[in-house]
């Protein structure tokens, strides 16, 4: 009989129950947990066997699982090294329920699982696409890192804060090519764009699928395990977490992307999954590696300021370890009084054993600020079971850095037809409203457009050229003007096939032939250019 296949991110619910106990991913090292699964099955009598088969929960170096199901099955390993269970009956009609509770002990600081066969997680797969892009974003990202494990907490980070988390795209398979060009998805087109940055750098790395509680629900989530010091070491670059990671992450199986990750059924039943049902039995806090040292701030601050706020953290291991650390408290009501933070919110910082090391944030303190009064603004930075907090005061008569900035932080080509559309995204970077001017220059053709961003926003500006023809490379400049600065980063696109080829595309791209013309933007240098610097000034 035919099977069918369908993807577990795509028909389990979103939501789940948690127990009475209180649970705080971040500060969770070690749980004990209950999950209830089922299976709802409706079918009419069609003959024959029919049969179910999903994954098991494996025992691994990070988690103990036992488990047991309301109906007989027979055991199996994948290729992948999953274990899968099958369940078997006889054709019947109306409803049948499968019922499965595990049982698992969960705790990340343990050592992890030695790594073996893993030369085929290097490669290309349906949905980790290793495009010359993406190649160049890792090696660039990476540079400078003294070992695999930075490289990879790098890599994880980049991810982390370049996608921006899209709930609408739930239950869609989209590639690692996709995620990068469109910077949005949910766990899963984080896991496949890790995985095809960490395979681009020589680092074998594999597809996880499994629940998490994301603080207010548990669900299905995805992750990655890169070999590292030949073990499998994990990284969520959705939670920001390398490493060790929270004692809510509960893995069922493994492949080389989401597309191994899948259940199978017998044609001719209807499924359905309700959502899982966890309890939590026990919860235990981390044993930190490390020490946070004070959140370092000014002691008070003028209207529309811009301040470096800054966190050294030690390590007490020796061994290298990843701290993710949050400045996610940060004051937001009421609206006119916000705090903006120009930049990203989090950080993944890389510690060598034993070693120390700071993060930095850029806070643009708010512009209405009122004569005789005293505001007092409350910063705590979050890691993994620990905090570190300061307070700042605002007052409208002391003195400010008031700066007016757009930076660029990414810029991308992307070829569709026989047109080259290059993309900026730019930020605020700044402590106050920003209007720029972006123009684009490509092979001696400039277009402009004027943009307004808010203190800590984002924006993408994109301009579209006719494709080149009979060129092989084009050279141009992205330029964006500031009243307080100019900004100019060269590059350059190559094209990697002939015009010829590019114009056989169909329509709007889908289906691409093979020979389908890509073109790989490279960035040359960056030159910012100080209009006027007003520096610290009463306000």
């Amino acid at each position: 009989m035919r099977l069918l296949l369908f993807a577990l991110f795509a028909s389990l619910f979103l939501s789940a129950l948690a127990a009475a106990i209180e649970l705080k991913p971040k500060y969770a090292g070690s749980t004990s947990l209950t999950l209830g699964l089922e299976w709802d099955l409706d079918s009419a009598d069609s003959g024959g066997m029919h049969h179910l088969t999903v994954f098991a929960f494996p025992s691994t170096s990070f988690q103990y699982t036992d488990y047991n199901a309301s109906d007989a099955y027979t055991a199996a390993a994948d290729e992948w090294g999953n274990k899968r269970l099958t369940f078997e009956w006889p054709a019947f009609q109306g409803r049948k329920v499968i019922v499965m509770d595990v049982d698992a002990a969960v705790d990340y600081a343990g050592s992890a699982e030695v790594a073996a066969n893993y030369e085929r997680y290097l490669d290309a797969s349906d949905l980790v696409i290793i495009s010359p892009e993406i190649s160049a974003q890792a090696a660039a990202t990476v540079e400078g890192s003294a070992t695999e494990f930075e490289k990879a907490v790098r890599l994880a980070e980049w991810v982390h804060n370049a996608v921006v988390y899209d709930s609408s795209l739930w239950g869609r398979r989209l590639d690692s090519e996709q995620v990068f060009n469109d910077r949005r998805g949910v766990c899963s087109e984080y896991a496949h764009l890790l995985l095809a940055m960490l395979r681009s750098q020589g680092i074998p790395a594999r597809f996880v699928a499994g629940f998490v509680y994301s603080g207010e629900s548990w669900g299905p989530h995805a992750w990655v395990e890169a070999v590292v010091g030949g073990k499998w070491v994990p990284f969520d670059p959705t939670f920001n977490e390398a490493g060790v990671l929270d004692a809510t992450h509960v893995k069922f199986a493994q492949g080389r992307d989401q597309g191994d990750v899948t259940e199978e059924i017998t044609e001719g039943f209807a499924i359905s999954k309700p959502a899982v049902q966890v309890t939590v039995n026990e919860v235990g806090a981390f044993s930190l590696p490390f020490k946070l040292g004070a959140l370092e701030a000014p002691q008070s601050v003028g209207a529309g300021s811009l301040e470096a706020m800054s966190l050294s953290v030690e390590s007490k291991s020796d061994a290298e370890q990843a701290v993710s650390l949050s400045l996610n408290d940060a004051p937001s009501r009421p609206t006119e009084l916000a705090v903006a933070i120009a930049g990203d919110d989090d950080r993944l910082l890389y510690l060598p054993p034993r070693g120390k090391r700071s993060a930095e944030w850029s806070v643009a303190f708010p512009v209405a600020l009122q004569e005789g009064f005293i505001y007092n603004f409350s910063f705590t930075v979050n890691s993994m079971g620990a905090n570190a907090s300061v307070e700042v005061q605002g007052r409208k008569d002391a003195a400010a850095n008031v700066v007016e900035s757009v930076s660029i932080k990414s810029l991308a080509s992307r070829l569709e037809g026989n047109a080259l559309t290059i993309t900026a995204d730019l930020e605020n970077s700044g402590s106050t409203q920003a209007g720029a001017l972006v123009s684009c220059t490509l092979d001696g053709d400039e277009k402009q457009s004027s943009v307004q961003i808010g203190v800590g926003g984002r924006r993408a500006v994109q301009f579209v050229y006719p494709l080149p023809k009979n060129k092989a490379i084009v050279y141009g400049e992205l330029s964006v003007v500031t009243q307080g600065q100019t900004v100019k980063q060269p590059f350059q696109v190559s094209l990697n096939s002939p015009s010829a080829a590019a114009s056989a595309q169909p329509a709007g791209g889908d289906n691409l032939p093979a020979f389908a013309a890509i073109a790989v933007l490279v960035v040359i240098a960056i030159a910012v250019i100080a209009k006027r610097f007003r520096g610290y000034e009463e306000v």
